[in-house]
């Protein structure tokens, strides 16, 4: 977790722009798309590219109402930078009906080289395990303890209309009271179900007045109200918070399960080829005990290597989520995470400084969103020290900043995942809070009313992304992020689904949009509703479906850690149908992962001939 109370003479100084010498064309303003990519080694210009490819090809396949992009060419941009004297960006004009509508320049955020090396696979799988207590941390907290994402939870209750938004602000002010020394005090437990009963003295109805009983002997007396208008809406915030708690804990457990569940397999499949024997899957403990040194470490590293690709996609994806997810600053791997914000921070520097950029539209994935949200933060932080604490001072640069696009991001997972923290003072939770921000201050918000129009796509078939809620604020209770759910691959293959969403039409679309239109940007004295994209159909049916892929992809460390229990009870029959049941579910994971090219749902681009429907006679 981070220091509440940094300092921020340790943020990244605000560099200053030099002319921009090799910028051929500067002429007039124009519009900076800032790509911020997220974990794994990507190569530079690569995700820049591709969005680039994406928006040609949209423009394209419109034939002529969506505008043409034209004039594209690489540029360098000389700048003094911390440790670089140049950025590179791809300047584009969009011009539609033969009318020039925007000068576009794409910038590229690219901090891959920070991460550098990565993490061994054994060193990422202790850094999961050091979260399941975490998990388990957030099931037995106190309830006025993890407040953010408490209310995260009550912001996506609202969003279904689970809850009526009036009921969740009231819960969110009884939640803040609860949190006052004087009810911890009374409450020191702070169990919800002390928390509802704090509720209900504080909103019950006043007791009628008593009616003396020789006056009216027969009248009874008007019990007193034992309940509250909230009751139903407390014991669904405390369900569904209830749930997200064992969601994450049953992710973390069920993700190294997975792991260590194929190299198991893989390492007895190894001894039975090696062995030509079912030995090891039937009686494992025999055939081990049997097997020689030698010929036993021969077969372990058979098995390891047939499980080689799981540990090269530990070490690239996830060692990038174990760096960052590192926020203790005595911990060596906070240094790359340091590293990664103030290179991505100065970028958004840059440009934001530049008197030509009128705008900025930012577009980023998974881990990258985190990068960015945090970044976004800290420019705010370093113009509240130079400017005296002043919110008003500067905000013209922040406020060209007019969208923010994420997609995959793993933003709220994330506060379950590596938030920790050794007790529960009420100071703490206050000033952590406080001092860490949210999405109520500049850039996100300008003089209270919102500036930034934050969209999120995710999708169920992707395992890392979700909605985000934990940036809203705490107090206002207003949403500044609008989640978009879609569909990108209908199949389990979760590095497709997740990597999918420049294929998605509802993505793409929104980026052409945000990107083309000035209309589509906030109004800048909040008296007009934001247009916001459309969600596909079928995204909820398909959530279902998702939810019920992923139940049986959990089920495979399940049937190995049964063949691995009955096969040690001496049980041949019931260990070789555990066996053969994992084994059709690891089958099942290959064919959807490398077996088959899968569909995707929602293609902004039409079928190519061969596979289009052939017309009808």
């Amino acid at each position: 977790m981070p220091d509440p109370v940094q300092s921020t003479s340790a943020l990244p100084a605000k560099p200053v722009p030099a002319a921009p010498r090799s910028d051929v064309e500067g002429k007039g303003p124009y519009t900076a798309v800032v790509i911020v990519h997220g974990m794994g080694n990507s190569r530079r210009y690569d995700n820049l590219s591709h969005l680039i490819d994406t928006l040609d090809l949209y423009a394209e396949v419109g034939k002529g109402t969506r505008g043409k992009w034209s004039r594209l060419k690489p540029r360098r941009w000389h700048v003094d930078l911390k440790d670089r004297d140049h950025l590179y960006y791809v300047r584009a004009t969009y011009t539609k009906d033969n009318i020039r509508y925007q000068n576009v320049r794409f910038f590229e955020a690219y901090w891959a080289p920070k991460m550098a090396g990565g993490l061994p696979a054994l060193d990422v799988l202790k850094w999961f395990a050091l979260q399941v207590p975490k998990a388990v941390i957030h099931l037995r907290a106190p309830w006025r303890s993890f407040v953010r994402t408490r209310i995260s939870v009550l912001y996506q209750l609202v969003e279904r209309g689970t809850i009526d938004r009036t009921a969740a602000q009231a819960m969110a002010s009884l939640l803040d009271e609860f949190s006052h020394i004087e009810r911890i005090r009374k409450y020191p437990q702070s169990t919800f179900k002390q928390f509802q009963k704090y509720s209900r003295a504080a909103r019950l109805v006043p007791p009628f007045k008593k009616v003396k009983k020789n006056i009216c002997p027969a009248r009874p007396v008007p019990p007193f109200v034992a309940s509250s208008p909230l009751e139903q809406p407390l014991a669904i915030w405390e369900k569904a918070c209830r749930a997200e708690n064992w969601k994450a804990l049953l992710t973390s457990v069920g993700f190294i399960g997975l792991v260590v569940s194929v190299f198991v397999f893989s390492v007895t499949l190894a001894a039975s080829v090696v062995s030509w024997s079912t030995a090891p899957f039937v009686d494992p403990i025999d055939f081990w005990r049997a097997e020689g040194l030698g010929r036993s470490v021969a077969q372990v590293m058979f098995g390891l290597l047939l499980a080689s690709p799981l540990n090269g996609f530990l070490a690239e994806y996830f060692g990038d989520v174990a760096y960052w997810g590192t926020y203790d600053e005595n911990d060596t791997k906070y240094e790359k995470r340091r590293a990664v914000l103030e290179l991505c921070t100065e970028t958004l520097e840059v440009i934001v400084q530049d008197p030509k950029c009128e705008r900025v539209v930012i577009a980023a994935h998974s881990l990258g969103s985190r990068v960015t949200y945090e970044s976004l933060l800290y420019m705010n932080y370093r113009r509240l020290q130079d400017n005296g604490n002043d919110e008003t001072a500067a905000a013209d640069e922040l406020a060209k900043i007019k969208h923010l696009i994420t997609y995959g991001s793993p933003i709220d997972k994330m506060h379950y995942f590596t938030e920790s923290r050794s007790g529960f003072s009420r100071h703490y939770e206050r000033t952590y809070n406080k001092l860490t921000g949210d999405a109520s201050k500049l850039p996100f918000k300008k003089n209270g009313v919102p500036n930034i129009l934050w969209v999120n796509f995710h999708t169920a078939g992707d395992a890392i992304s979700g909605p985000i809620e934990t940036p809203n604020d705490l107090e206002d209770f207003t949403p500044m992020i609008f989640n978009v759910p879609v569909v990108n691959y209908d199949n389990i293959n979760m590095g497709k689904n997740h990597t999918g969403y420049f294929d998605n039409n509802a993505v793409v679309g929104w980026l052409h949009r945000v990107i083309t239109e000035t209309a589509l940007d906030r109004d800048p004295l909040g008296n007009v509703e934001p247009q916001l994209p459309d969600t596909p159909e079928g995204v909820h049916e398909y959530g279902q479906r998702a939810a019920r892929m992923y139940r049986g992809l959990l089920a495979y460390p399940v049937a190995v850690l049964a063949a691995l229990g009955m096969g040690g009870l001496g049980v041949p029959a019931l260990a070789g149908l555990a066996w053969a049941m994992s084994a059709a579910l690891l089958g099942v994971m290959v064919w959807n992962i490398a077996g088959h090219a899968p569909r995707h749902a929602n293609p902004f681009l039409p079928p190519p001939p061969e596979t289009a429907d052939a017309p009808q006679p």
